[in-house]
């Protein structure tokens, strides 16, 4: 191993350590969680670290924790109760335990093009992500970005984020029992009110139960980390003990055996550290054990387009706030439709990215205006929106919705917008596309989805 690489490795361990001992203790999680978020980031020389987790009705999710390297902008106010169906190749791979190691976020295929989009939008140029389980299930996922460059991440990257769901996992889970014994002394409090004083012994006797099953809960959490450190610091000390003693046997220049005396002599404090750590939490686990005496288809349903349109808008706040004024009309009422969530939400994502393209594109304009209205016609709801970009001349209408057509630049665009569009709604939906456009004037596109459709492909 080179120097080089040695001296990273022993940084990420450092960082292990420091992570765990501030987790060991842990009173104020958020202080916490965005202290360890940074230490992760700086090491990875990430643009941010963050964490996600899954809202409790498993249909949303939410950026809970999140650090930025200086210079890039926070994303975590606006990435808040996002539909999990927005990222359906996202999610689909971490729930079977995958990592998602994107080197270049700009050659993800067409699968993944949902989740291509809005990371380009956030202008994220590599991406490297780990699910989180909580409880045997998955609970969200941590990961590191890179906003400058198209990052291969190493090994270590990978090895502490690794570690990090775990901590943060083992976190989650005492804050969970934490508030579960809260809401059962209050319960307990409560009914302490109401009996009279030959029930005030049974109650006391429940109390102490519970808190007895949660120290075993404590007990068997912290056993986690400890595990770790300590099945790791035999072989640490055995590693390094033949690093030093090879090191001693290569002739060194005098800087170099000035270095691995430092090694050396800070490694011996750190290995004495770790085993005052170990001690104390030993002593904590034994007490703890003494007082306990212990040793769906989210694809298909019926979708609410207004709803999705306010979640689509969420993730392009930052693109359209400079570009154009919104304006949106709704009908009150209107009906669901019998459809997949995310395909719909994807066309709507497709369409105002295109109208801001094209008000983008005109150079006479300071600003730009977009209309979108929802109403029911019929049997059907319809999403229309109406910019005043440079327009689609009449020779390409026809061309508009073929495969890997685009009139943007190369670089600009991939050509898969408005064909994801017309199979989601015409194949996928059995529904309506309608175009109105005149170069220089402005572009108005509508789609209708039937509310019952007698024949769908997604049944």
């Amino acid at each position: 191993m080179t120097d080089k690489r040695l001296m990273r490795q022993l940084d990420i361990e450092r960082v292990i350590a420091k992570i765990a001992n501030q987790f060991i203790m842990l009173s104020d999680l958020s202080k916490t969680m965005n202290a360890a978020l940074e230490l992760m980031g700086k090491t990875s020389h990430s643009s941010r670290a963050y964490v996600f987790e899954f809202d409790d009705d498993n249909q949303t999710m939410s950026n809970t924790y999140e650090w930025c390297a200086e210079g890039i902008e926070p994303e975590i106010t606006k990435l808040q109760g996002l539909p999990i169906n927005m990222f359906p190749w996202w999610i689909q791979e971490i729930s079977t335990g995958a990592v998602l190691n994107i080197e270049n976020v700009d050659a993800l295929g067409p699968e993944a093009q949902s989740e291509k989009e809005i990371l380009q939008m956030q202008g994220i140029k590599s991406v490297l992500v780990l699910p989180i389980y909580f409880k045997g299930t998955l609970h969200g996922f941590i990961g590191f970005d890179d906003c400058n460059a198209h990052s291969t991440w190493e090994k270590q990257d990978l090895d502490l984020l690794r570690i990090a769901a775990d901590i943060f996992s083992n976190a989650f889970e005492r804050i969970n029992s934490d508030k579960e014994l809260k809401q059962t002394n209050k319960k307990l409090s409560d009914a302490l009110e109401r009996v009279n004083e030959y029930q005030t012994q049974l109650v006391q006797q429940e109390q102490m139960a519970a808190i007895g099953q949660l120290a075993a809960g404590v007990a068997h959490e912290i056993n986690n980390p400890l595990g770790f450190v300590v099945s790791n610091q035999d072989v640490l000390k055995e590693y390094m003990k033949d690093t030093l003693s090879f090191a001693k046997q290569t002739d060194l220049s005098d800087e170099d055996t000035k270095r691995m005396e430092y090694i050396e002599e800070d490694f011996v404090d750190l290995m004495e550290d770790i085993q005052n750590g170990l001690h104390r939490i030993k002593k904590i686990v034994s007490g703890l054990r003494s007082f306990s005496r212990v040793d769906a288809n989210l694809d298909v349903d019926e979708f609410d387009i207004s709803e999705g349109l306010g979640h689509t808008l969420t993730i392009l706040q930052s693109k359209i706030q400079y570009k154009a004024d919104l304006e949106i009309n709704t009908d009150e009422d209107l009906p669901y439709v019998h459809g997949d969530a995310s395909k719909i939400n994807q066309v709507m994502l497709n369409l105002i990215m295109n109208a801001v393209d094209a008000i983008d594109a005109k150079a006479d304009i300071e600003r730009g205006k977009i209309l979108i209205n929802i109403y029911r016609e019929n049997d059907s709801v319809c999403f229309s929106i109406k910019d005043n970009g440079i327009g689609i001349p009449e020779d390409i209408k026809h061309k508009i919705y073929q495969p890997f057509f685009t009139t943007k630049p190369i670089g600009k665009g991939t050509g898969y917008g408005l064909s994801v569009v017309y199979d989601a709604i015409i194949s996928a939906h059995g529904g309506e596309i309608e175009l109105d456009s005149e170069v220089g004037i402005g572009t108005t596109f509508v789609f209708k989805i039937p509310i019952n459709p007698k024949k769908s492909k997604i049944e």
